[in-house]
């Protein structure tokens, strides 16, 4: 359950630079640094801007992302090129394009691979011609801070004490969650105060399905949680392997509680929420049914890296329900 922090740099000399590209999975800081840019550039990050286009690679014309980028803006000045998805752009024609960059267009490629695993190739070209930032989900005891700042500082609210760890406990890792909550409180209290009763209610209607979430029902004995959570989030898009990853790490960490006595924060090395919710799941577990579960995610491991993704989803989806089951009967049969 460890968390990189932002490799993000500060705002500091964004105008100079006409090449960017924003690698790693966290999308809320990322698409803040696109405002930034395209703000220090003097562009409006407006969807009706003629001089602001977006392509998602996966869906757009090649020829019509590269002529964008080749051509002068039509009002001249200069104009921005956002491209997600870009690790799915041709890479020679990519090439070529940095090689010689236009000054006119700002070009702000993103992708979610981390830096090493999108092209070394087109990675070093992007640093010969610009910049290239990486962005990590935040530690814990930095997204408290984030969100009360972003709260009372970009949406004007007043906030109650308290709020940014609320946030946290209430959303968990889950940033783009914590933003949502923060659009919606502005909306609805705008120039007033609200309680944090207000701010979990309106968690409690954004809340969808989250992996750890689904990983927390699967060890507390939820089964129904963890059949209609797992569903969602593979419907989602989201990687059968990185739930297994992180179902096997949170397996790890409850066997270290619960076998290995390492009974504090310090000895887990973990953030205090994360420390919480191993307490919170680890009353029902005796060592013996924890070395059966990891036998089990270890074996999923092996399955997963040589099946198609629809046959791992749902191998993946029995597992859960399986580890979910070993509480759900015991509590049933009144053992613990």
């Amino acid at each position: 359950m460890a968390e990189k922090t932002s490799a993000a740099r500060p705002a500091r000399g964004l105008a100079s630079c006409s090449v960017w590209l924003l690698l790693g999975p966290e999308k809320v800081t990322k698409r803040e640094r696109v405002r930034e840019i395209l703000a220090a550039h003097e562009i409006a990050d407006e969807q009706n801007n003629p001089a602001r286009c977006m392509f998602f690679a996966g869906d757009a014309r090649m020829d019509d992302i590269f002529s964008e980028m080749s051509t002068y803006p039509f009002f001249g000045g200069k104009k921005a090129v956002i491209v997600q998805e870009a690790e799915k752009l041709p890479r020679q024609q990519l090439e070529g394009y940095l090689a010689a960059p236009l000054e006119s267009t700002l070009l702000v490629l993103m992708s979610e691979k981390p830096k090493g695993k999108f092209s070394a190739p087109l990675e070093r070209a992007c640093e010969k011609v610009g910049r290239i930032e990486v962005f990590w989900d935040l530690f814990e005891d930095r997204l408290a801070p984030w969100a009360e700042k972003k709260a009372s500082h970009e949406y004007r609210l007043e906030i109650p004490s308290g709020f940014g760890e609320f946030l946290v406990d209430s959303c968990g890792r889950n940033m783009a969650l914590i933003e949502q909550t923060i659009q919606i409180l502005a909306n609805r209290f705008s120039g007033k105060g609200f309680s944090l009763a207000d701010a979990a209610w309106v968690v409690g209607e954004q809340k969808g399905a989250d992996v750890f979430d689904c990983i927390g029902a699967c060890f507390t004995g939820d089964v129904v949680r963890v059949q209609k959570q797992i569903r969602e989030l593979l419907a989602e898009g989201e990687s059968p392997v990185y739930i297994q990853i992180m179902l096997m790490r949170q397996a790890e960490l409850l066997w270290r509680y619960v076998a290995g006595g390492q009974r504090t924060q310090a000895a887990l090395g973990v953030q205090p929420m994360a420390f919480r919710e191993v307490q919170r799941q680890a009353g029902g577990w005796r060592p013996v049914s924890l070395a059966g579960v990891i036998r089990r995610i270890a074996w999923l491991d092996l399955k997963l890296k040589s099946e198609p993704a629809h046959v791992a989803g749902l191998r993946l989806e029995l597992v859960m329900l399986a580890i979910a089951r070993v509480l759900a009967v015991r509590d049933r049969s009144g053992r613990r």
